[in-house]
């Protein structure tokens, strides 16, 4: 929903890829509700000056299923903020994790991180404490196309009480004149 007065737009939502573009150019804030209950579902401030925002919207688990929430982190998605070669964060995954990418050290914070320099390639391992010591949590290698950008999400375990983080890797190449190409 735009704006209170308005009536809501429906979005469709990719669980592994870009969903189609929207446009939203009314003042903040922008609010996602459910079509069956009305209820809200989040409330959405996107800065005035980002030109294109990518919005990442998880469900946030809950013991009620008739109370859903969402957590919606706004990514600035402009070629001059993430371009090509370069790789964004978004730690959504509930654990403290540090570790290398590209052999550089690095700590992540909850929410979105970087970018990092990947070029055509990223080598991630990330590790996680507990109980004095660190396990690793996440390890892989992203492999780019020229002219590609990569946006990894980092969700929690699967399991509860496990250590290792879901992923899933968005590839695209960012938008030119309004225009994207996305695998």
């Amino acid at each position: 929903v735009p704006r209170p007065e308005a009536s809501p737009l429906p979005l469709a939502f990719q669980p592994t890829a870009r969903s189609p573009e929207y446009v939203f150019t009314g003042p903040g804030p922008l609010r996602l509700v459910d079509a069956k209950t009305g209820s809200v579902l989040a409330v959405v401030e996107v800065p005035g000056d980002l030109r294109h925002a990518l919005l990442i919207v998880a469900e946030v688990a809950s013991r009620a299923p008739e109370s859903r929430r969402c957590e919606v982190n706004v990514v600035d998605d402009s070629a001059l903020r993430y371009g090509p070669g370069q790789l964004l964060i978004l730690n959504l995954s509930g654990l403290s994790l540090s570790g290398l990418i590209n052999r550089h050290h690095t700590i992540l914070v909850a929410g979105v991180n970087g970018p990092f320099r990947a070029d055509r390639s990223a080598v991630l391992n990330l590790r996680t404490p507990f109980r004095g010591r660190t396990y690793q949590a996440f390890a892989d290698t992203l492999v780019l196309e020229q002219g590609d950008r990569a946006l990894l999400l980092l969700l929690p375990p699967y399991q509860r009480g496990s250590l290792e983080v879901q992923s899933r890797i968005l590839l695209d190449a960012p938008p030119l004149e309004g225009r994207q190409r996305s695998r």
